[in-house]
């Protein structure tokens, strides 16, 4: 236990080569003297995934979670939390390859579980639901990816409030759909109101505050309201630059959709 914590504080300092090695040593130790296949050595196995996946040492992972999940379902049944977790993180990690297919099958299972187990409304049904939206929508398939969405956005605003960083998540994405579809007024209501929920929690010159003006910009160019749309740019502009510097290639493209708007101001 001593070393799992010793290693829980390197993975806090973001010191991921220390990390694995105290995680390595406490499961020798736990397989020593708990046996090979305990939960504890599961739950820590979880852990060293985590850092492989901060590493994006993709397949690493991949096999940790799965030794995790044969480790749960072993000891635990096919129906617990902590196979649920488990075969969440494994569908990230297929969605990562863009595996989506498989991704959505065991996320979708792992949510299955999660209402099973916690009610319909707990938070880790969320982050089910989000998780399975992000994957949809990354894989093109709009319409599912909004229902999730907005079961998502549902679950957190009843748990969470109006004000909550994960409700602007979801209305993020939510935004970007309509987005995508040409919804511009809808897309802009989502994007005003993540902005709102960014500035209150995070501060007004966060780089996800940036990355929201920077699309409410985008929808006002294309209904032709410049001057909103520059001052969205704007805005984006100064937090990018401060946070990047000048050379990085957010603040370039920031710069090409300023001079675009320009110059059909100018036309």
């Amino acid at each position: 236990e001593s070393l799992k914590r010793v290693g829980s504080i390197h993975v806090e300092k973001g010191e991921n080569d220390e990390a694995i090695l105290c995680l390595n040593q406490a499961i020798v130790l736990q397989r020593r003297v708990l046996g090979e296949s305990t939960v504890e050595i599961g739950h820590t196995l979880l852990s060293v995934a985590a850092v492989h996946d901060a590493r994006a040492e993709e397949d690493a992972a991949l096999a940790s979670y799965s030794e995790a999940l044969k480790i749960f379902r072993t000891n635990l049944g096919d129906e617990d939390i902590f196979v649920a977790l488990a075969l969440n993180n494994i569908g990230i990690n297929h969605a990562r390859r863009k595996n989506y297919n498989k991704s959505i099958t065991l996320c979708t299972e792992a949510l299955r579980i999660r209402k099973l187990k916690l009610g319909d409304t707990h938070l880790d049904v969320a982050d089910s639901c989000l998780n399975i939206a992000n994957v949809l929508d990354e894989w093109g398939k709009d319409e599912q990816a909004m229902s999730f969405y907005k079961e998502a956005l549902h679950l957190y605003k009843a748990q969470l409030g109006d004000d909550d960083v994960e409700v602007a998540n979801c209305l993020s994405a939510v935004g970007g759909i309509h987005m995508k579809q040409n919804d511009h007024r809808r897309a802009i209501t989502c994007f005003i109101e993540t902005i709102r929920v960014y500035r209150l929690k995070k501060g007004m010159d966060n780089v996800d505050v940036a990355q929201a003006l920077f699309n409410l910009g985008r929808v006002y160019g294309k209904t032709a309201e410049y001057e909103k749309a520059l001052t969205c740019f704007t805005e984006c502009l100064r937090i990018r630059q401060q946070k990047f510097g000048e050379s990085h290639l957010e603040v370039m493209a920031v710069h090409r959709y300023i001079e675009a708007i320009e110059r059909k101001r100018r036309r």
